[in-house]
């Protein structure tokens, strides 16, 4: 499975694939952490709707989450701002 296809520059603008690879690893990384944010929600509710004290484990995945994205998108060499 291929998620990027873009084609990053060559020559002296070049970027290192070590790099490229490090990226795409994190922007999985956060994908998933984006999925678990929102699955982590489902106990919180039943336990709301059941009258009892929720856990801090929500809060928690989307601090994770949120971090990871920002380093995503500081990290990432090449930029689409189109």
């Amino acid at each position: 499975m291929r998620f990027d296809n873009s084609k990053y520059p060559s020559g002296k603008n070049a970027v290192d694939p070590v790099h490229v690879r490090h990226i795409k690893i994190l922007g999985r990384v956060a994908t998933l952490t984006a999925i678990l944010m929102y699955v982590s929600y489902i106990p919180q509710i039943i336990s709301n709707f059941s009258g009892h004290p929720v856990s801090p484990i929500q809060p928690l995945v989307a601090m994770i989450n949120a971090t990871l994205w920002v380093g995503y998108g500081w990290f990432k060499s090449k930029r689409s701002l189109k």
